[in-house]
């Protein structure tokens, strides 16, 4: 085929596009029939070419004759999967979100099975997204406006286009705020295409003047608010923010004051809540409320770079002071006082025992030991035929300096019980936590002990 022809009508289809005539340009030769049967050519065309080195989620589904082609040395990684029994939980996230991989579905028939399964995981949402049809005999326009598709930034679409002599596709991609969305970029032809950036077009340069429904709540100082409690109008620096991307995108927008029931956004029992609900499930299109990007929000949504920094805290009452009579023990630890106790039993003992051993006369028992407390007691005794227990006397004064400078300053200060000073101490204690009912869902998991921190209104 002669480049001459296939730039005429590449002008030809673009003529078509601008004056909104696509679909009757396209029908006459989608309605021939046509065996296509180089998929591994197309494959390999666009492997080496507009999507070298990037890496690739290609799908194919169990209608299409297909090979994989020839890659380059310097191809990255392939990923294949089956229309027929395609699971998310399988893969991922980064393989199923962004753009780390360029996702590609293969198909001969409209993928419904598929699509149905995509859409109800939030997890499927790849950057881009190029779609080949390899059925000539069937157009595949209406796919373009399929929920799951809509989700890609970038989008195309390969269709069947044999008219006399030309064998090739046709590039289409969707403007989702245009009056006609559909959109006739080219016929294919590798020299057209030469990187990623020629394929995947912007979809989004302008809003066309669109309507967008915010899932917000006006109670998220100084991000969105009431202005008065009296008044409906809803200020703040996240609405003044949009109102300029507003202008910049053309598009506008509406408020809503208060999720329809009460609740911030968390997921519950497998289902969202709150202005996150109101994405899901009640056709809103952006929240601009200050969120907490946690593991299942990152998962189920697209976040904007975080912009604010916000901090928790945990407080706790503060205990009573331990009585005061209880500040007689405080100035020695519990072993401290063991190794105290134990000493002087020991050397009551010895000082009644050794005596009766080296003298072999009476002893008198109770003095002996009673000269061992009053070491402890500080009270005079004569040490005379025992001076061994000079020693402990020493030791004595010095336990008993240590206890009475401990004792003043216990009975000066009140003594409060040990407090928290970790989130682990916390985790670990038996406190019942709770949050404010506008506030962020808190997990902690600390060893083998995980406790939700619950709402309380």
């Amino acid at each position: 085929m002669s480049g001459w022809k296939i730039e005429l009508l590449r002008i030809v289809l673009l003529v078509g596009v601008t004056a909104g005539r696509i679909q009757s340009l396209a029908s006459p030769f989608l309605k021939e029939s046509f065996q296509l049967s180089s998929s591994d050519v197309l494959l390999e065309e666009l492997i080496t070419g507009p999507l070298r080195g990037r890496d690739i989620f290609l799908f194919v589904d169990e209608y299409t004759r297909f090979s994989m082609p020839t890659l380059p040395s310097d191809a990255n990684t392939i990923l294949m999967a089956t229309h027929k029994g395609f699971n998310v939980g399988h893969y991922p996230n980064y393989c199923l979100r962004g753009s780390s991989y360029i996702a590609i579905l293969l198909f001969s028939r409209t993928p419904s099975e598929l699509f149905h399964h995509l859409s109800l995981s939030a997890a499927w949402n790849p950057t881009f997204l190029l779609l080949i049809n390899m059925n000539a005999t069937q157009s595949s326009m209406t796919i373009l406006d399929h929920e799951v598709v809509q989700r890609s930034k970038h989008l195309v679409l390969l269709q069947p286009f044999n008219k006399g002599t030309i064998n090739t596709f046709l590039v289409l991609t969707s403007f989702p705020f245009r009056a006609r969305p559909h959109a006739a970029m080219s016929l294919w032809h590798k020299t057209y295409f030469r990187s990623d950036a020629d394929l995947f077009l912007d979809r989004h340069p302008n809003m066309e003047g669109a309507t967008l429904r915010l899932g917000s709540w006006c109670d998220d100082y100084p991000f969105i608010y009431l202005r008065h409690p009296s008044d409906d109008q809803c200020v703040g620096a996240n609405l003044d923010t949009l109102t300029l991307i507003a202008a910049k995108l053309n598009f506008s927008y509406e408020v809503q004051k208060e999720t329809q029931d009460q609740n911030w956004g968390a997921l519950e029992n497998g289902r969202w809540t709150g202005m996150l609900g109101d994405l899901v499930y009640n056709n809103k299109h952006l929240v601009i409320n200050l969120f907490l990007v946690n593991y299942e929000r990152w998962r189920d949504f697209d976040t904007t770079y975080p912009y604010h920094a916000e901090g928790f805290g945990f407080l706790a009452p503060l205990p009573p002071p331990v009585p005061q009579w209880k500040s007689i023990t405080y100035p020695f630890t519990g072993i401290m006082w063991l190794a105290v106790i134990a000493c002087t039993l020991i050397v009551s003992l010895l000082s009644a025992l050794l005596p009766a051993v080296m003298e072999k006369d009476s002893v008198d028992y109770v003095r002996h030991i009673l000269m061992v407390y009053g070491g402890i007691l500080r009270q005079a005794v004569q040490l005379r035929g025992v001076e061994w227990l000079a020693a402990w006397w020493l030791s004595c004064i010095i336990i008993t300096t240590a206890y009475t400078t401990n004792l003043v300053a216990f009975l000066t200060v009140p003594v409060y019980p040990t407090r928290m000073e970790t989130v682990a101490e916390l985790a670990q204690s038996h406190l019942r936590y709770s949050t404010m009912s506008t506030a962020h869902n808190i997990t902690l998991a600390v060893s083998d002990r995980t406790v939700c921190v619950p709402e309380i209104h």
